[in-house]
C-alpha cells in the first residue's frame, strides 16, 4: 500500500473510532465528520469495485450502529448508499459518492440559512427566550434575529452530562445578546420570565415526537405548565421516515464517566445510567421550525410522505 494510502486508513479509522467514542457531538458535526471518513475511504482506496462497494458498505453500518439516535447521519448515509451500484466502477463509485455526500452538505447548510430567516421571523422584539445546549440550527435563527436588530435576553442551560450548553452560552453572548446561562434543574426557576422556548432536535418522528438532548423533555413540560410557547428549530435531515412504520427513536447513553468517577463507579449495587437524550411528546411542543415552513408536530407525518420517492432532507 502507498504512503498517501496508508495515510487515509489511519485517519479514516481515527475518525471513526472518534464517532463510536462520542467525541463528535451535533448533527452538524457528525454528518460532516462521516463525510470526511467516506472520502479518506474512497479517495485513497486502491483494490477493485467489489471490494470497494463492501467496504464502503461496512463503513456505512459501522457509522449507524455508533449513533444510532442521529437521524441527520441515518438520511445522509441513506442518501449516499442510494447513489451507488455493486456494478459500477472504482472511478464511477468515487466521483458517485464524493458528489452525493457534498450534495447532502451542502442541502444541510441551505436547510439551516433558511430555518434562520423563517425562526428569526417567529422572535418578537425585547423577549425572553430559553434554549437547551448547543444547537448550531438554533444558533442560526438567533444570528438572523442579531441581523434584524432584534433585541432579545437568552437563557441558556448547561445542558448535562455533556456541558455543551456552555459552548452555546459563550456564542449567543459573543452575538451582544444578555445571556444567562443556568443548571439544567433551574428552568423551572425562571421559567415565569421566559417568552419562548426554542430548541434544537437530534431526530423527529413521524408522529411530531422530538428527539432531543436529555432533559428537553422536562423543560417542554415545565413551559407547558407555565404556558409557554415551546419551538423545535429542526431541518427535514431530521426526519425519521423509518417512524412511518413504528420503528422507535433510539436513544443512546453516554460514557459513565460523565457523571461518574472510577472511585463511584466501584460501589457495589451502584449502576450508573447515562441517557444523553430524550423525547418530547408533541403535545408539548407548539411549532417545529423547517426549511419548508413552520408546522405544527401533526404535520410532520404529511412532511415526511409528500417528499415521496426523495429521501428526507435530501437536495
Amino acid at each position: 500500500m502507498a504512503c498517501s494510502d496508508n495515510f487515509n486508513a489511519v485517519n479514516l479509522e481515527s475518525i471513526l473510532k472518534r464517532i463510536e467514542n462520542l467525541e463528535v457531538v451535533g448533527a452538524d458535526a457528525l454528518v460532516a465528520e462521516s463525510s470526511k471518513a467516506i472520502r479518506l475511504l474512497v479517495e485513497g482506496f486502491g483494490g477493485g469495485r467489489r471490494e470497494l462497494y463492501r467496504r464502503l458498505n461496512d463503513t456505512f453500518t459501522r457509522l449507524l450502529e455508533a449513533r444510532p439516535s442521529s437521524a441527520a447521519l441515518r438520511n445522509f448515509l441513506e442518501y449516499v448508499r442510494l447513489r451507488i451500484t455493486p456494478s459500477m466502477e472504482v472511478e464511477e463509485l468515487r466521483e458517485s459518492v464524493l458528489k452525493s455526500t457534498e450534495e447532502f452538505s451542502r442541502s444541510m447548510a441551505e436547510a439551516r440559512e433558511r430555518i434562520g430567516e423563517i425562526g428569526a421571523r417567529r422572535i418578537r422584539d425585547d423577549s425572553v427566550l430559553l434554549t437547551h445546549g448547543y444547537s448550531s440550527t438554533v444558533y442560526a435563527i438567533l444570528q438572523q434575529v442579531r441581523r434584524e436588530g432584534k433585541r432579545v435576553e437568552v437563557y441558556v442551560t448547561e445542558a448535562r452530562p455533556e456541558l455543551r450548553g456552555r459552548e452555546m452560552a459563550k456564542a449567543v453572548a459573543s452575538l451582544g445578546f444578555e445571556t444567562h446561562l443556568i443548571v439544567d434543574a433551574a428552568a423551572r426557576v425562571f421559567m415565569g420570565m421566559v417568552d419562548d422556548v426554542l430548541m434544537g432536535a437530534e431526530a423527529v418522528a413521524a408522529n411530531g415526537a422530538v428527539l432531543s438532548k436529555v432533559g428537553a423533555a422536562t423543560i417542554a413540560l415545565v413551559a407547558r405548565e407555565a404556558r409557554v410557547r415551546v419551538m423545535v428549530a429542526a431541518g427535514t435531515y431530521k426526519f425519521s421516515p423509518e417512524t412511518l412504520v413504528g420503528k422507535p427513536m433510539e436513544v443512546e447513553e453516554g460514557l459513565h464517566r460523565l457523571v461518574a468517577d472510577e472511585s463511584l463507579m466501584r460501589v457495589e449495587n451502584l449502576h450508573v445510567r447515562c441517557p444523553l437524550y430524550d423525547v418530547i411528546p408533541p403535545r408539548y411542543v407548539d411549532v417545529i421550525i423547517t426549511e419548508r415552513g413552520v408546522i405544527p408536530p401533526e404535520g410532520v407525518y404529511f412532511l415526511i410522505r409528500e417528499v415521496g420517492g426523495r429521501h428526507v432532507g435530501s437536495p
